[in-house]
């Protein structure tokens, strides 16, 4: 039975399957469940069941969610450059001279 008292590994197995005798003092050692088996008491006797693996999350990691933002920032910092780039270069309207003297301040004769 498992956390009874032991002296090998056999004593625990006919009991219980997937247990082992486990020194837990230099005096004293009790039947536990081995590696990747937990302990779940059914009445009125315990057995060793198999770990459940945990399931994937829906949840990025955080790495992949920086990744992801730093992605979205280069992409809208190319984008508002682009457009500003257009608007310095683009060729100029058909305005007189005599208007773009007094818009930019200069003198004209």
């Amino acid at each position: 039975m498992l956390d009874e008292q032991c002296y090998n590994d056999e004593e625990c197995k006919s009991s219980t399957n997937h247990t082992v005798c486990l020194e837990v003092t230099p005096t004293s050692s009790y039947c536990k469940c081995t590696t990747g088996y937990q302990a779940i008491m059914q009445s009125p006797y315990t057995i060793c069941t198999p770990l459940q693996s945990p399931t994937p999350s829906a949840h990025l990691s955080p790495l992949a969610s920086l990744a992801l933002g730093l992605v979205l920032l280069a992409g809208l910092l190319a984008f508002i450059l682009k457009l500003f780039s257009r608007a310095r270069w683009a060729p100029s309207r058909n305005v007189p001279k005599r208007a773009r003297c007094v818009v930019h301040f200069q003198h004209c004769l």
